[in-house]
């Protein structure tokens, strides 16, 4: 129950905002002091605060990493921006700081907000750990984004291939007609 209610309290913020790892800190001596009980000052600890922190499948108690459980929520907003465009806070995000491309491709200003920052802070690891499905293809730029199985890096242009500038999606390379590739 201690962890489902320490745990649960900060979740909200911490997929918005990221949490300095001063207040991670706090947050983390609260959950212990309430665990071991410190407030009589005595008792045998057995079992260490690591331990604590890890699955219950590798013999831990479950205890969240709450630095990692904030990262994993922001990463599921740069996610969810990318998914639900329609929302009314996606559309707010986008008008104010990646109206001309889309969250993936999006630049960190300066003067943006705390949220932003803190989401804009984990598309790099989502763009380490991401994979496309490509589907009719319409939201995967063909020169900007990692879409061919096994390679690390987006495909390059070739300045004097005239067609690179024509197929700006992959849905530019899919034939509609018979839903293979064009390869002339």
């Amino acid at each position: 129950m201690v962890k489902h209610v320490l745990n649960a309290i900060p979740s909200h913020q911490m997929g918005v905002f990221k949490i300095p790892k001063k207040m991670i800190k706090e947050m983390d001596v609260v959950q212990q002091n309430f665990w071991w009980n410190k407030q009589e000052k005595k008792g045998v600890y057995f079992i260490s605060w690591d331990r604590v922190n890890t699955y219950k499948e590798n013999g831990g108690l479950g205890f969240r990493d709450l630095e990692c459980f904030n990262k994993s929520l922001l990463a599921k907003s740069v996610l969810r921006l990318c998914h639900s465009s329609q929302q009314l806070w996606a559309k707010a995000l986008k008008e104010n700081n990646f109206s001309d491309t889309s969250v993936l491709h999006s630049k960190n200003k300066k003067n943006t907000t705390w949220a932003w920052q803190s989401i804009h802070g984990e598309i790099g690891f989502v763009h380490k750990y991401k994979f496309w499905l490509l589907g009719d293809g319409k939201n995967i730029l063909t020169w900007k984004d990692n879409w061919i199985t096994g390679e690390q890096e987006p495909p390059s242009t070739i300045e004097e291939f005239n067609l690179a500038v024509s197929y700006n999606t992959v849905s530019d390379l899919i034939d509609k007609d018979t839903n293979t590739w064009k390869i002339s």
